[in-house]
Parts: C-alpha cells; sequence; structure tokens
C-alpha cells in the first residue's frame, strides 16, 4: 500500500471500492474493460490487480506464469436484485437455485464455464444465513429513524406482528411444499433471538457518536416492508435447512456470514444456536414428509 506500487481493478464497479479500502496510499489505474486488467499485469504495466475468487484462478492460468495471491482482502455475496413487487419471481428464483444446486445442475455448470473455481451457489443454510444478516444490517436505520420519529426502540406489538407474520409464512410454506415445518417452540426462539440481536444493534448505533446515515429511509413504508419480505424469504430456508444440523457447523457459520453492524459474538452464536434447533427432528417425525402440524399448517 504505497503509491509507487501500481494497482489495476476493473472501473466503476464493487471491486474498485474494495481496492480503494484496502489500498487507499497506492496508485490505483482502474480500467473500464475487466478482460483488459488482467493483460496489464501480464505486460508488467502494474505490479498487481484486484479481481475475486472465481476469477483469479482464470487469471492464473491466463497469466501463463505463477502469480503471488494476496487475500482475500473482503467476503462479499453476490446476488439478484427483484423488484419489491415482484415476490413471487423472487421466491421462484430462491426455490430453483436451492433445486437446482440440491439436483447437481449448478455444480455442473460452474465446472464448465468456471473450471470448478467457484464454491457452491445455493446453500441453503448460508442462504438463511444471508437473510437474517440483511434483516440485521437495517437495524441501526430502524433504530436512527424511530429515534428521529420519536418511537421507542423496543416495540412489542411490532415484535409480536412479526412473529405472528412469520409463523403464518412458515406453515403456508409447509403445506406448499409438503416438508414438516419446525417444532413452533424452536421457532419462536429463533425469532426471539432475531429480536435480542435486533434491540442491541438498535441501541448501539443510536449511541454511536459517529454513525449519521443520510438520507434516511421511512420507517412504515420503506423499513418495515422490508423487514417483512425478509421474514418470508426466513420461513422459506427454514424449512430447506437439512435436518439434524451439525450446531458446531451452524455456530462456525454465522461466525463467518453474520457481519452485520454492531452484531456482537454472543448473539451470533445464540441465533446459530437457534437455527440449529430448528432443524432436530421431533421423535417420530421422519424427514421429509410432513407432519400433521405442518400438514394442518399450524407448525
Amino acid at each position: 500500500d504505497r503509491p509507487e506500487i501500481r494497482i489495476a481493478v476493473n472501473a466503476g464497479a464493487h471491486l474498485e471500492q474494495v481496492a480503494r479500502a484496502s489500498f487507499p496510499n497506492a496508485t490505483l489505474i482502474a480500467v473500464r474493460e475487466n478482460d483488459a486488467v488482467i493483460g496489464l499485469l501480464i505486460d508488467e504495466r502494474v505490479e498487481a490487480v484486484v479481481t475475486d475468487s472465481v476469477e483469479a484462478p482464470l487469471w492464473e492460468a491466463r497469466a501463463g506464469q505463477p502469480l503471488a495471491r494476496i487475500g482475500p482482502l473482503s467476503r462479499d455475496r453476490k446476488a439478484w436484485l427483484v423488484r419489491a413487487d415482484a415476490g413471487e419471481l423472487a421466491a421462484d428464483l430462491d426455490a430453483w437455485l436451492l433445486a437446482r444446486e440440491a439436483d447437481g445442475t449448478l455444480a455442473r455448470t460452474r465446472d464448465e464455464w468456471l473450471h470448478g473455481a467457484a464454491t457452491r451457489t445455493a446453500d441453503p443454510l448460508r442462504a438463511l444465513l444471508a437473510a437474517l444478516d440483511e434483516r440485521l444490517a437495517l437495524m441501526p436505520l430502524v433504530g436512527v429513524v424511530k429515534r428521529r420519529d420519536g418511537v421507542p426502540l423496543v416495540v412489542p406489538a411490532r415484535e409480536a406482528l412479526v412473529l405472528d407474520r412469520a409463523l403464518a409464512d412458515l406453515g403456508a410454506e409447509a403445506k406448499r411444499s409438503g416438508r414438516a415445518a419446525p417444532p413452533e417452540k424452536s421457532v419462536r426462539a429463533l425469532f426471539e433471538a432475531q429480536f435480542e440481536a435486533a434491540r442491541a444493534v438498535q441501541s448501539r448505533a443510536v449511541k454511536d457518536p459517529n454513525y449519521h446515515p443520510d438520507p434516511l429511509p421511512d420507517l412504515e413504508r420503506e423499513l418495515r416492508p422490508a423487514l417483512l419480505r425478509i421474514g418470508e424469504r426466513t420461513a422459506r430456508l427454514l424449512l430447506a435447512l437439512p435436518r439434524d444440523a451439525d450446531a458446531a457447523a451452524v455456530r462456525a457459520a454465522a461466525r463467518e456470514e453474520l457481519r452485520a453492524p454492531y452484531l456482537d459474538a454472543a448473539q451470533r452464536d445464540a441465533l446459530a444456536d437457534a437455527i440449529a434447533a430448528c432443524t432436530v427432528v421431533p421423535a417420530g417425525n421422519v424427514p421429509g414428509k410432513p407432519s400433521r402440524a405442518g400438514a394442518d399448517a399450524s407448525p
């Protein structure tokens, strides 16, 4: 990270932001054509380039010479953006990705086009953790907007509404998919862990003198509808989880995937343990078959 070091990166995209944050003192060369970035390194016109873990092995092969790899510098997700009023399309896309990962279609596609460089695209546990992380990442905004609007940080009636909505979504999805829903007690515990984490994140955000987001979204028109949409996705992904997940593995994944600001390790572990509890198959239930509770849409 020195001015005499020239680093090339694709211009205008997320990687340029990563490069500028990681190497603020280096001489960054932003290149419009992504394919031209590696050419600058091969031609020794720059000392380094920034790319992602999918493209890096392809660039190494193209270089035809040993390259040193530094990083990863960040852990980021890629996602399709779908309009807020196209919820069915988003749900269909999520379901398709999970199904095609499960039947091997995506693995074969990655091998063909990316030579096996990419990891699994649609892992149910990491998808669920991403949804929870998205929800928690909105909580600093929620806290600041509540303070601006004179709304208490903790609103028990709202938490009860979110929980009732989640249980209804879970029951409907269980009936539609024919999968057994987790016990209601376990689902309630997971949402209570989310509420506890959300309260802590909001409280820390409003006390942070350096946190001044601008502009602020509207609580009723923007933030709360977004949180309900994430809740719907959480219900679908809960049903997609493998049964009897290893609690230690869930904790390890949560520590990687739950990266929302102001969230601490204890809250990550509490969320992970609640997720693992939701995968436990009650005695007498057969995985993959709806229980009576699931068939009656009453998780």
